[in-house]
């Protein structure tokens, strides 16, 4: 496995997740799009307009994994799974 480019300075918090979950980024970094999909490949939530540190509404979603699509400015593309418990 290789990997070209740099990696991201990004990370999601809290995971697992109750009712909200927030993404930080590098200060160099800015978030143009934030995807949530779940396991059967629906999007759950978008937001073109994502400041780092707000606070994501994950409120309703059924339990379960999720895969977290994270765009950027520049056009670099970060995948993350989070969990959803609902306790």
């Amino acid at each position: 496995l290789t990997f070209e480019g740099t990696p991201l300075d990004l990370s999601v918090y809290p995971n697992p997740v109750s009712d909200r979950f927030s993404i930080k980024v590098g200060a160099r970094e800015k978030i143009s799009k934030v995807e949530l999909f779940d396991s059967n490949g629906r999007r759950a939530i978008v937001s073109d307009r994502y400041t780092a540190g707000e606070s994501i509404i994950s409120k309703g979603l059924s339990a379960g994994t999720y895969v977290l699509k994270v765009t950027m400015n520049n056009g670099a593309v970060e995948i993350r799974k989070i969990v959803i418990s609902n306790k």
